[in-house]
C-alpha cells in the first residue's frame, strides 16, 4: 500500500500502477465534473416525485414498492454526498441532500452519525462507531436470550437486510429522545436557576429605582414625602 505527499488526503494505493492509472483519471472531463452523479440526482428526484404525482395511476400495490426502490436509491445519494460528491461544498451537497424523501435519517443527523463512524481509531467499536455490528461484553452480558439471538441474526445476510433497518431506527430514534431529554433539562436546570434568582433581582432593581428616584428628587429640589 502506497501513498504520496502530493496525493489527496487519505489517498492509499496498492502500487504505484494503480497510483498512476488515477492520477490519469483525475485529469479526465467525468471525474471532474462528475456528471453520472448529476444525472443520478436528477433521475433520483424526478422518479421519486413522478411516482409520487401518479400514485393514483398506478395505484398503491406499484407506487408503494417503486417508491421504497427510489427511497433507497436516495439515502445512497446521501452516502456520496455527505463523502464531498459530486461538489466539495458541504453546503451545496447539503442542500441536494436534505429533503426526506426517505421519510427517515434527516440528511444532518446521517451526515453526523456516519462521518462518526468514519473515525478511523474507532471504527467498529460498539460504544464509539454507531454503525458497529459488534457488541460490548457488558452489552452482550446484560442481553437476554432473545436479544443475542437477534445481534447473531442480525450478522448474516438476510439480517442486514431485514433487522439492521430495525436495529438502526431503534438506536437513532433512542439517541434523538435522549438529546431531546438533555436539551428539555438543560431548558428545565436553566429556567430555575433564572427563579432562583428572580426575586433577588428584582429586591435589587427596587432597591436601586428608589435610590435613583431620590437622587433625581435631590437635583430637582423636591423633598421627599414625609
Amino acid at each position: 500500500m502506497n501513498c504520496n505527499t502530493t496525493d489527496p488526503p487519505m489517498s492509499f494505493y496498492l502500487d504505484d500502477a494503480q497510483r498512476h492509472a488515477l492520477a490519469r483519471r483525475r485529469n479526465s472531463f467525468t471525474w471532474r465534473t462528475e456528471w453520472p452523479t448529476w444525472l443520478l440526482i436528477g433521475a433520483i428526484y424526478g422518479g421519486w416525485f413522478f411516482i409520487v404525482s401518479h400514485a393514483r395511476a398506478f395505484g398503491l400495490s406499484i407506487a408503494i414498492p417503486l417508491l421504497a426502490v427510489f427511497s433507497a436509491w436516495y439515502m445512497s445519494l446521501q452516502h456520496e454526498l455527505l463523502h464531498g460528491h459530486p461538489t466539495r461544498s458541504p453546503f451545496v451537497n447539503g442542500l441536494i441532500g436534505f429533503a426526506p424523501l426517505a421519510v427517515w435519517f434527516p440528511y444532518r443527523v446521517y451526515r453526523d452519525l456516519h462521518l462518526q463512524h468514519h473515525d478511523d481509531p474507532h471504527l467498529t467499536h460498539p460504544e464509539v462507531d454507531p454503525e458497529s455490528y459488534f457488541v460490548s461484553r457488558e452489552a452482550w452480558r446484560q442481553a437476554g436470550v432473545l436479544m443475542r439471538a437477534l445481534l447473531i441474526a442480525r450478522n448474516t445476510f438476510a439480517g442486514r437486510l431485514l433487522l439492521g433497518p430495525v436495529f438502526s431506527i431503534a438506536a437513532t430514534s433512542t439517541q434523538a429522545l435522549r438529546k431531546v431529554a438533555r436539551v428539555i433539562g438543560r431548558m428545565w436546570l436553566r429556567g430555575l436557576r433564572i427563579l432562583w434568582r428572580l426575586p433577588g433581582w428584582l429586591s435589587g432593581l427596587i432597591v436601586s429605582a428608589g435610590s435613583r428616584l431620590g437622587c433625581l428628587l435631590q437635583a430637582s429640589g423636591i423633598r421627599r414625602w414625609r
